[in-house]
Order: C-alpha cells, then sequence, then structure tokens
C-alpha cells in the first residue's frame, strides 16, 4: 500500500500544533463520578453498568450543560447496546439541554452525536457533511479530543469509499489522520479517553478491511503512522 502522500500532507500540518482544551467548568462532584464510572464501564465493556451510571448522573445533574452530558453518554451507551431508536431519543434530549444551557461545548458534542446518529441510520454523506462542519469548530475551539471528532468523519468517509463515492486515497487519508490524532494526545489524555479513542480507530479498520484483516491492518498502520509521526513530529 503507498502511504507516503497520505503521511506527507497529514504530518505536515501538525508539527507546530498547538491546543488549548476546553475552558473548564465547575461540575458538581456527585455528577462527575457517575459520569468517570459510567466511561470506564465503557471501555471495559460493561455497558449495562455503564447505563446505570450514566442514568445516576443524569438524575444528579443540577443544570443542563450536565444534563446534556449525561443524555450524551446514555445515547452512545445504547449504541453500544445495539439500541438505536433508544440512542436517537436520548441524542435527542441531550442536544435539547445543551441549546437551552448556551453551553458551547456541550452543544459542539450533541452536534457531533447528530452527526454519528445519521451515520448509524445509514445516510453516510449527511453524517459526513455535518461531521466535517463540527470537526472545524472543534479544532478552532481547541478541544483536546479530536479524536473523537476525526472518528466520526472516518467513519462516514470509509462508508463514501466502499459505496463508491469516494477516493481510496481520500478515505485512508482519514483513516490515517484518526491514528495520528490519537498519538498527538498520548502524552496528555487520561487512559479512559486513550482506551476510548484506541476502541474508535479499531471500529474504523473494521469498516475498511474484512472481518480477518482487522487485527493485523490495525496493528500494521499503528505502527507505521507512529514511525511517522515520531520521524516528522515533535510531540510536547
Amino acid at each position: 500500500m503507498k502511504n507516503t502522500g497520505v503521511f506527507y500532507f497529514l504530518l505536515i500540518m501538525y508539527t507546530a500544533v498547538k491546543r488549548t482544551g476546553e475552558r473548564r467548568t465547575t461540575m458538581n462532584g456527585s455528577f462527575l463520578i457517575s459520569i468517570r464510572n459510567g466511561e470506564r464501564f465503557m471501555v471495559s465493556g460493561l455497558l449495562e453498568h455503564a447505563l446505570a451510571s450514566f442514568e445516576r448522573a443524569r438524575d444528579l445533574a443540577q443544570n443542563q450543560a450536565e444534563k446534556s452530558l449525561a443524555w450524551a453518554r446514555i445515547g452512545l451507551t445504547y449504541l453500544g447496546l445495539r439500541e438505536s431508536l433508544k440512542a436517537d431519543d436520548a441524542f435527542a434530549l441531550s442536544y435539547s439541554n445543551a441549546k437551552a444551557s448556551g453551553d458551547q461545548n456541550r452543544i459542539l458534542e450533541a452536534d457531533r452525536n447528530e452527526a454519528l446518529m445519521w451515520l448509524e441510520k445509514g445516510d453516510a454523506e449527511t453524517a459526513s457533511r455535518k461531521g466535517l462542519i463540527v470537526l472545524g469548530v472543534a479544532e478552532k475551539m481547541g478541544r483536546l479530543d479530536i479524536p473523537a471528532f476525526v472518528h466520526v468523519v472516518t467513519r462516514a468517509q470509509i462508508r463514501l469509499h466502499k459505496a463508491g463515492k469516494l477516493d481510496r486515497f481520500e478515505a485512508f487519508y482519514w483513516l490515517y489522520r484518526e491514528i495520528v490524532e490519537y498519538l498527538l494526545m498520548e502524552t496528555k489524555a487520561d487512559e479512559v479517553s486513550l482506551r476510548t479513542w484506541r476502541t474508535g480507530i479499531y471500529k474504523s479498520h473494521q469498516e475498511m478491511y474484512r472481518r480477518l484483516l482487522v487485527p493485523f491492518a490495525f496493528l500494521v498502520n499503528f505502527h507505521r503512522v507512529r514511525k511517522q509521526v515520531k520521524r516528522h513530529v515533535t510531540i510536547p
């Protein structure tokens, strides 16, 4: 597989990358503990436990920004449980609470989840269009969780490629970019976030490759991109 061009276009962008991250906000302690517990359960595959923790967080939420975050996590958990209708309802509640709160970070996350739901519904073109817009805003805001935003676009682009609507080079660009974004955050993010993003990268590989090739392609691409990043990018 030829990838020199892909890496050139990717890595030239990241030699001086700077991200400030989301401005810290004060959340009530019990709510935050429930959110963190749910996230740990999710990355461990204990989705029923995760759902219970996120529902507890929803009940503990003291404002609409917190409710939006809790409903978003509930929606993502329902997706993991393959209950897309419940996920769609949860994301809708997350969006309405985000809008009412005026919290730009929650609104952005709700927009990202909307793009994800379009993907789940089989509309990769809408998911790609909306995902790219949200990703652009996330980059301007200096979000530290860019891998989560890139993931939605990556899967949408791969599906468009599989449908004959997108060039193979473009699909691989996004597949590699998702790994690059992960590596740029590898020393900055917490382990739960890193595990979540690695799972996302694996899902993107499942979209691109045949089932038996996925584990091998995942390891090879990760090694290849890591090698290129170390050669071209200084990560603080």
